[in-house]
């Protein structure tokens, strides 16, 4: 479904004048297949946020390229309705100025979609499958608490029915019990909509718990990739050194014993 090959991408590390290049992603290549959730974990400064944006289009790599389905996603017209995103800060997701129902509405509307009371009727059953009923559509972004501003975000993300998300640092700024809350509302949406997920986190449980498969990232490279269920058996030395760095996670295997 998605194909990320040899991809590399700079930054200016100096001042505007300067030619001096930060190398942030170096060669990096992984396919993410249908209905498969592929989790991107790595420190802070490890490229895995740079990534995302790439494949959101919202930045174009130096070198290599991103197909989706066999096309460039710098094609607005290969993003737009298949490709979307929900991003750590909720609290600049959304305009300040725009009520829930303007925020979810938006991409409708941006895809063609004008008829008030069928998109109304889509907002509230979008509000409703991230467990949010109809009386938040007049509500303003500081009204909501952080756990309720991301699910608004993630019904604006799904809106259009995507084929593929990314989720970049999405629950790490919300508190534990609303983090697992939206996990499991991640688990429940892909199954749903059989979407497939470009997890990007710092966060080994929310990986074992939500993903499939694992790339781990070090200074911009992928330096291991493995399976949830092979994460005890890593071989890199840096992939070792974040799985100890955590208490013992619970994995997607284990997650039917609490009836997830």
């Amino acid at each position: 479904m998605l194909t990320v090959s040899r991809v590399n991408k700079t930054y200016n590390n100096g001042d505007f004048f300067s030619n001096n290049r930060q190398l942030v992603l170096s060669d990096v290549s992984f396919e993410v297949h249908g209905g498969e959730c592929l989790g991107v974990i790595g420190e802070s400064g490890s490229g895995k946020s740079t990534l995302g944006r790439l494949i959101a289009g919202i930045e174009k790599p130096d070198s290599g390229e991103i197909l989706f389905q066999g096309r460039d996603v710098q094609s607005r017209e290969v993003r737009l309705g298949h490709i979307s995103a929900v991003f750590q800060d909720y609290s600049s997701s959304i305009n300040p100025f725009f009520t829930v129902f303007d925020a979810v509405s938006e991409l409708l509307r941006t895809m063609g979609q004008h008829d008030k009371k069928e998109v109304t009727r889509r907002v509230v059953d979008l509000l409703g499958q991230v467990g949010l009923n109809a009386g938040y559509c007049s509500k303003l972004p500081h009204e909501l608490s952080g756990g309720e501003a991301q699910r608004v975000c993630i019904a604006r993300a799904i809106s259009t029915g995507p084929q593929f998300l990314v989720l970049d640092e999405a629950i790490s700024s919300l508190d534990t019990p609303v983090q697992t809350q939206i996990l499991n509302l991640l688990i429940e949406l892909k199954e749903r909509y059989q979407m497939s997920y470009l997890f990007i986190t710092h966060d080994i449980q929310a990986v074992a718990y939500l993903c499939d498969r694992v790339l781990f990232f070090h200074n911009g490279r992928v330096v291991e990739q493995s399976p949830v269920s092979g994460l005890s058996r890593v071989k890199n030395e840096y992939s070792r050194k974040l799985l100890s760095s955590v208490i013992p996670f619970e994995s997607k295997e284990m997650r039917s014993c609490h009836g997830v």
